[in-house]
């Protein structure tokens, strides 16, 4: 699963503060087993940036897909 990520076009997504470059690494962040690096990613805040109105839709959709299937 995590491998898809390589294989999606994120610079032609943006977030909420610009392309969506890092997106990957923060997903991957989301899948990690270690505790200490999902805490990070949950302070830093970048739910907001990802999931927030008026985001990009294509964004939205394949963050929300990766992450369900993390569930």
């Amino acid at each position: 699963m995590i491998n898809e990520l390589d294989v999606i076009d994120w610079s032609s997504m943006t977030h909420a503060y610009g392309p969506a470059d890092e997106v990957p690494g923060w997903l991957k962040a989301a899948a990690s087993a270690a505790p200490f690096v999902r805490a990070q990613l949950a302070l830093a805040g970048r739910g907001d940036w990802f999931f927030g109105v008026g985001k990009d839709e294509e964004l939205q959709r394949v963050g929300r897909a990766f992450l369900v299937r993390l569930g």
